[in-house]
């Protein structure tokens, strides 16, 4: 059985978010599967980027719980429809005392 969504850090040792992104889609069997990547401040990732790795999400850490939780449920509905993908870049809307 597949996961419907699989939540993994773009800077990981040995195969980081992007590289497993890329294995993923080439297996028919994770076609539907939804990926939220996080990344550090300061590391920004290009919507280009993004969509070529057909990543739904990127989200800068750290993250509050809220911001996670809305992410998740905004992919994947309690019913199993999911949402169209947001190519977003992981610039942060904004930052605390900046």
């Amino acid at each position: 059985e597949r996961p419907d969504l699989v939540l993994s850090d773009v800077q990981l040792p040995g195969m980081d978010g992007l590289s497993f992104a890329a294995a993923a889609r080439q297996d028919h069997r994770h076609r539907g599967m939804h990926l939220v990547v996080l990344s550090s401040i300061g590391h920004d990732l290009p919507s280009e980027t993004l969509a070529e790795h057909r990543v739904a999400r990127c989200l800068a850490k750290p993250l509050r719980q809220a911001e996670l939780f809305d992410c998740l449920t905004s992919i994947v509905r309690p019913s199993g429809a999911a949402s169209e993908r947001n190519t977003d870049s992981c610039r942060p809307a904004s930052l605390p005392g900046v």
